[in-house]
């Protein structure tokens, strides 16, 4: 079973060069690291210093229609375990299975967490993020040693079993009339996607409490593993994700919109964005099929995400529409 390691903007075959929740995860004026833009604080969220969910369960889409299934536990002294399991759809899982142990460390503070593995056509890798809570997905990010990336969505394990079965991982898809206007010294790339980033995220339905339509644009940089994600979705709790406009969401059991922004180089933030209580904006959620989606966004005066390491300065305002396709 090769896997063949290489990003290619668009393509059917990969989601790569992607993402990471602390790109997730708003500007919170009151301390909150959820994985909303929210400046309310979450009973369920997690806050510095506070007690970690243990498990989490991902999934990600590589190369040539396989998937790469991600297993994690974090230990009370932040000791981060678990496995990289890649599997062809194709096979049973008894005939196709590659089982990769990964190790590394969460922060406890930030819920950054990081881990290292190797093996197989993999070869040496990094899996970074930052944790989920319990009522929204993160990204991953996959970085070989060669510089490659791969991605995926991280949910806590108390979702694993109600969600995955009805996830569907967007492989595609297309931005429109994107319009980017930096503001008040904003030292980040202008713009930070072009018109053929890389299309990752995920599409959930049919959860008791957790809806999500998650797209996330990545713009591969000049320096080497050096990359900008930008976020954006709909989240809704119980309720099914229909057409129509979602607001900014202003607390963490709103059904609303959400975006970020982050540059990083490998595993590290180098800047980050994402509304606080100063920005505005909504989603207009065009379209929605078990194979398609499309939704206009727009969103005022983003600013630092505080909650985030990085040297951000300034604010944006941004605009435009996306169409994704989704894979099995």
């Amino acid at each position: 079973m090769k896997i063949r390691l290489e990003v290619r903007a668009g393509s059917a075959l990969l989601i790569g060069a992607l993402a990471f929740c602390s790109a997730a995860c708003g500007s919170d004026d009151n301390g909150f690291s959820g994985n909303y833009n929210t400046q309310t604080s979450n009973p369920q969220g997690t806050r510095p210093g506070a007690s970690l969910p243990t498990g989490y369960r991902g999934m990600g889409a590589l190369s040539n229609g396989l998937i790469g299934n991600l297993a994690l536990t974090v230990g009370s002294d932040a000791v981060t375990t678990g496995t990289l399991t890649v599997v062809d759809p194709g096979l049973s899982a008894r005939l196709s299975e590659q089982i990769y142990p990964v190790s590394g460390t969460t922060d406890s503070n930030t819920s950054v967490f990081s881990v290292t593995g190797s093996g197989g056509d993999l070869g040496a890798f990094n899996i970074s993020g930052m944790l989920p809570d319990e009522e929204a997905p993160s990204i991953y990010v996959i970085t070989t040693a060669g510089g490659q990336t791969f991605s995926g969505i991280l949910r806590t394990g108390l979702l694993d079993s109600d969600a995955a079965a009805h996830s569907r991982i967007i492989n595609g898809g297309q931005v429109l009339n994107f319009q980017f206007n930096p503001l008040n010294g904003y030292n980040g790339v202008n713009p930070p996607i072009g018109n053929t980033p890389v299309f990752g995220g995920v599409y959930t339905t049919g959860s008791f409490n957790s809806n999500t339509l998650l797209i996330a644009l990545t713009q591969p940089g000049t320096a080497p593993g050096n990359y900008r994600l930008l976020n954006v979705g709909v989240n809704t709790h119980g309720n099914p994700i229909k057409l129509g406009t979602y607001p900014l969401v202003t607390s963490s059991s709103a059904d609303g919109a959400f975006f970020n922004l982050t540059d990083m180089t490998g595993p590290n933030i180098n800047a980050a964005w994402a509304p606080s209580s100063r920005s505005s904006g909504s989603i207009t959620l065009n379209m929605i099929t078990s194979t398609q989606a499309e939704m206009d966004y727009n969103f005022q005066n983003v600013g630092p995400n505080t909650r985030t390491p990085g040297g951000a300065q300034g604010s944006f305002n941004v605009s435009g529409r996306v169409h994704v396709t989704f894979g099995p």
